[in-house]
C-alpha cells in the first residue's frame, strides 16, 4: 500500500481547513440579514385551525380543519429568500445585528477572517525559520572542485606534444620544469612547463591533444575558458622564443610564465568560463 508524504497530508489538510473558514465567513452575510424575532406559541397554535378527529355531537370520525396552508419560502427559494423587515410591537424589539458598512457588520467577520489567516502564516512562517536555523548545520554544503597542487598527467602523451622533448626524469614534467629552474637552466625549464600545461589541460578535457596539431590550435580550442587561454598564451609564446628561436630567457622572464602555475592548476580544475584574457597576452598573440 503506497503511503501518503506527510507534505501531501498537510495540503489536505490545509484544503479542508480553507474550505471550513470559507463556509462560515461565506454564509456570515446571510446570518447577520436575519432579525432574530419572538415567538408567540398561542397564536401559533390558533392559525393551525381544529385539531379535533371526533365529532361528539354525532359520535364518529371528523376530518380536522387545518386552516389555510401555504409553502415555507426558505423551502421553494432557498438562500436567495429574504423576509420582509416586521415592526415590533409593544416593548419588544428584534434583536439584529449591525448592518454591513464600515469597519462594522459583515465587514468585521472579513477583517476578522483575514486576521486570523495572517496569524496562521505567522505561525508557519516562524516554525519555518526556526527549523532552518535548528538544521542548518547538518545541511551539506554543495561539493566544490578541489584545486590540485599539480596535474598527475600520462607522461606516455609526451609524444603527442606539438615539439620533441625527452621524458621527463622526475616523473612528471612540472617537476622537471621546477628541477631545470633551479639548475639555471630556464631554456630547458620552459619547455617542459609549457609541454606540462598542454598535457594537464588534455587531462582536464579543455584541449585534445593530438599528434599533427600546432600551437595555435590548442590555443582556439580554449576560446571559452579565456582566462586559461591567457595563461596558455604567456608561457607559449616564452616557449617559441626559446624553442624555435632558440632565445636565452631571464629569470624574470621565466617567472613571468612561472608565477601563473597556481592560476592555472585552480582554473583548470573547473568547468566555468573565466573571465576574458589580459590585453598584453592577446596583443602579443596576434604580434606573433
Amino acid at each position: 500500500m503506497r503511503e501518503v508524504s506527510w507534505e501531501s497530508r498537510s495540503k489536505k489538510y490545509a484544503l479542508g481547513l480553507l474550505v471550513g473558514l470559507q463556509l462560515i465567513w461565506g454564509n456570515s452575510d446571510y446570518l447577520a440579514a436575519r432579525p432574530l424575532q419572538e415567538v408567540d406559541a398561542n397564536q401559533a397554535m390558533r392559525s393551525v385551525g381544529s385539531q379535533s378527529w371526533y365529532e361528539k355531537s354525532t359520535d364518529s370520525f371528523a376530518i380536522p380543519d387545518p386552516g389555510e396552508v401555504s409553502d415555507n419560502k426558505i423551502r421553494s427559494e432557498g438562500w436567495a429568500y429574504k423576509p420582509k423587515a416586521t415592526r415590533a410591537t409593544g416593548n419588544t424589539a428584534p434583536a439584529t445585528r449591525p448592518a454591513g458598512g464600515g469597519w462594522t457588520g459583515v465587514n468585521a467577520d472579513a477583517i476578522t477572517g483575514f486576521i486570523m489567516v495572517l496569524i496562521i502564516v505567522l505561525v508557519i512562517g516562524a516554525f519555518a525559520a526556526l527549523a532552518y536555523f535548528a538544521l542548518r548545520n547538518y545541511i551539506p554544503a554543495p561539493k566544490q572542485a578541489v584545486v590540485p597542487k599539480k596535474f598527475e598527467v600520462d607522461v606516455a602523451k609526451v609524444e603527442d606534444l606539438p615539439f620533441e622533448v625527452s621524458k621527463p626524469t622526475h616523473g612528471n614534467p612540472l617537476d622537471e620544469a621546477e628541477a631545470l629552474m633551479r639548475a639555471g637552466r630556464l631554456r630547458e625549464a620552459i619547455i617542459y612547463l609549457y609541454g606540462y600545461q598542454l598535457l594537464a589541460l588534455d587531462q582536464a578535457r579543455k584541449i585534445d591533444l593530438q599528434r599533427g596539431k600546432t600551437n595555435r590550435m590548442y590555443v582556439r580550442e580554449l576560446q571559452k575558458y579565456t582566462r586559461l587561454k591567457d595563461i596558455l598564451t604567456t608561457t607559449m609564446l616564452i616557449f617559441e622564443d626559446a624553442y624555435f628561436g632558440q632565445h636565452e630567457i631571464g629569470m624574470e622572464q621565466f617567472k613571468t610564465a612561472w608565477d601563473l602555475v597556481d592560476e592555472f592548476h585552480h582554473l583548470a580544475a573547473r568547468n566555468e568560463p573565466q573571465a576574458p584574457p589580459s590585453r598584453s597576452a592577446t596583443g602579443r598573440l596576434a604580434q606573433a
